[in-house]
């Protein structure tokens, strides 16, 4: 992330939260660029190359400090009186915007992006994890709504598609930690990095959760990348970089989220076909080249006897 604001003691980090959704947008376009498009630095050529196969910005709405909110369990009682998501010490937030991007399948994904001011993350994780606990169970609020209803007005306002009635978000989702690097600092160490990726001390067996290190983005004693399916953490990369992971993440939690909705959908009629066949509700047609009968459908209402008539 940019280097503005970095002391040994006192800067910012960037969270970016990223939330399958209920909706679709139908109007996914390989024309001009959109002016709200994420700024790709060196990679900007390739993103031109491959944009009509990649998300698409469809809403990016800037906020006040003031409103983002972190509250509890409930939803109902700020965390900390509102001041900081239970770390001890108020997280003052710097910046923070909504982003909806809509992919080539219409599957359309919102993303939380914002900055907070931290210690360097060698000395201190905890705020950064108290940061990710409650966005990861969407115990905030944005503008006095909640989360999903935040995310359902930007949605309805980008003339996006609802497809899904049940209020609740669904389970993909992916948080991305930004940390620029600190003059004279240090790398997180190894139990730094566990801490923020699996939460606090959490009874965990990390077979399920495996830590990945990109090597291009693994510099000995300068940058350090570690992915996990629902936590990542950068630190000390350009803009540029963070901006191709962030575009790169949202591609995986749209495409997760649009692949339970086929599997879904494909379970459902598969044991519909099952049922119907049980209770012999099938017809079947004779294939003159083959011979034989062959399955032409299911319906109510169908019996053998109509069939052998």
């Amino acid at each position: 992330m940019p280097a503005t604001h970095v002391t040994p003691d006192n800067h910012e980090i960037r969270v970016i939260s990223i939330y399958a959704t209920r909706w679709r947008h139908r109007q996914f376009s390989e024309g001009p660029l959109q002016p709200a498009h994420l700024s790709l630095g060196r990679l900007e050529e390739f993103y031109a190359l491959f944009r009509g196969q990649l998300p698409q910005v469809i809403d990016r709405t800037e906020h006040a400090a003031g409103d983002l909110l972190f509250t509890g369990p409930d939803d109902l009682h700020p965390a900390d009186g509102g001041d900081g998501p239970g770390t001890g010490e108020p997280v003052t937030i710097k910046r923070a915007e909504s982003w909806l991007f809509v992919l080539p399948s219409d599957q359309v994904v919102a993303v939380l992006d914002f900055d907070f001011v931290s210690g360097p993350l060698d000395v201190d994780p905890m705020p950064t994890t108290k940061v990710l606990e409650r966005c990861a169970y969407a115990q905030l609020r944005v503008g006095g709504l909640d989360l999903e209803g935040h995310i359902a007005a930007l949605a309805g306002q980008a003339g996006a598609e609802e497809i899904d009635k049940n209020p609740m978000l669904p389970p993909e989702r992916h948080q991305v930690v930004f940390a620029p690097s600190v003059p004279q600092g240090k790398l997180p160490k190894e139990s730094i990095l566990k801490t923020i990726i699996y939460r606090v001390d959490p009874p965990n067996r990390p077979e399920f959760m495996k830590v990945r290190r990109p090597s291009g983005l693994n510099e000995a004693k300068h940058t350090l990348a570690a992915v996990t399916p629902y936590v990542s953490l950068l630190y000390g990369h350009h803009e540029y970089v963070e901006n191709s992971v962030f575009l790169t993440a949202v591609h995986a939690v749209g495409t997760t989220a649009r692949f339970r909705q086929i599997w879904h959908k494909a379970h459902g009629q598969v044991r519909d076909f099952r049922w119907r066949a049980s209770t012999g509700n099938c017809t079947r047609r004779w294939n003159s080249v083959s011979g034989r009968t062959r399955s032409a459908g299911c319906f109510p209402g169908w019996t053998r006897a109509s069939a052998r008539n």
